[in-house]
C-alpha cells in the first residue's frame, strides 16, 4: 500500500506507534509518500519496534527508509589534506561520526551555512555550498514526528581503535547489518530491517535510472578512508569516501 498522509495523519500515525498499535494500521513494505522541498520522497516502510529511541521514556518505533536513492549522489567524506592520516588526505575520512553526509543529513541550514568543521583537519565536501541541509524543504508536520536514534558504528581497526561507539540522530545512513548483509567484524551495528530479506530489495535507483552503488554507514575496518555500500546486484561493495554515491536515508517515527 502507498500512503500519502495529511498534517493530522503524521500525529496519528505517531500516536499508534507510542501506543504499539502501528502494525493495525501499516505493514512492512507500505510505502509513506513525503513531500521535500518540491519533490516527493517515498519511504518504505522497513522495521517496526526495531530501532532504539534516544528517548528512554519511549519504546516503540517504526522505521522509514527512503524507496529511491536521493537526486544527487554524494561523497561520504571529503579529502582532508591537513590529516595527518595520508590515506585520509587523499581519499577522504571514514569515520562516521565526523563524515560530510551525516552532518548534511542531520541540518535544516541553508545552501553554504549548514556545514562547520568536525575536527581540525576536516574539509568542507563539494556540495555544501550548492545544497541545503537535507532537513530543509520537510513539512513540518513530518519532521515533528521523526525522533532521535541511537545508532551503532563500529570504528576502523586501522586508526580509530575498532570499537564501537553510539551516535544519536534523526536522520542516517542504515548499516551492513540493518540491510542484511551481516558485519564488517564480528559486532552488529542494530538489528537487521525485516524489509531486506535479498539481494533484489537492496538494489536502488534514483527513480527511472539505472541500479547505482549507494552508501553504508558502516567502515571498513582495515581502512581509514573506505566504507561499505550496496552495488548494482544489491550485494555488498567498498568504496573510498570522496567518491559520489548513492544516498538512502533512514529515520524513525518515534
Amino acid at each position: 500500500m502507498v500512503y500519502d498522509l495529511s498534517t493530522t495523519q503524521w500525529k496519528d500515525a505517531q500516536q499508534w506507534v507510542r501506543n504499539g498499535t502501528i502494525q493495525k494500521h501499516y505493514s512492512i513494505g507500505d510505502q509513506i509518500i513525503v513531500t521535500h522541498v518540491g519533490s516527493d520522497i517515498i519511504f518504505d516502510i522497513v522495521a517496526i519496534d526495531v530501532a532504539t529511541p534516544a528517548d528512554t521514556t519511549k519504546t516503540h518505533s517504526m522505521t522509514l527508509m527512503a524507496h529511491y536513492l536521493l537526486p544527487d549522489y554524494m561523497m561520504f567524506d571529503n579529502r582532508e589534506p591537513a590529516n595527518s592520516n595520508s590515506s585520509r588526505q587523499s581519499y577522504g575520512n571514514n569515520r562516521y561520526k565526523d563524515s560530510n553526509i551525516r552532518l548534511w543529513l542531520n541540518s535544516d541550514g541553508a545552501a553554504g551555512s549548514w556545514w562547520t568543521a568536525q575536527h581540525d583537519a576536516d574539509t568542507a565536501p563539494d556540495y555544501a555550498a550548492t545544497m541545503a541541509g537535507f532537513m530543509n524543504g520537510f513539512d513540518d508536520a513530518f519532521l515533528d514526528v521523526i525522533g532521535e536514534t541511537k545508532i551503532k558504528v563500529v570504528k576502523n581497526g586501522k586508526t580509530d581503535s575498532g570499537e564501537c561507539e553510539e551516535l544519536i540522530d534523526k536522520f542516517y545512513l542504515p548499516s551492513k547489518t540493518e540491510v542484511g548483509l551481516g558485519t564488517d567484524n564480528p559486532i552488529e551495528e542494530g538489528v537487521l530491517f525485516p524489509y531486506f530479506s535479498s539481494n533484489l530489495l537492496r538494489i536502488k535507483s534514483r527513480g527511472g535510472d539505472s541500479a547505482y552503488f549507494w552508501w553504508l554507514r558502516t567502515q571498513m575496518s582495515s581502512s581509514s578512508s573506505t566504507a561499505w555500500g550496496v552495488d548494482s546486484s544489491g550485494d555488498m561493495e567498498t568504496e573510498f569516501v570522496y567518491n559520489a554515491a548513492g544516498v538512502a536515508p533512514v529515520c524513525n517515527i518515534i
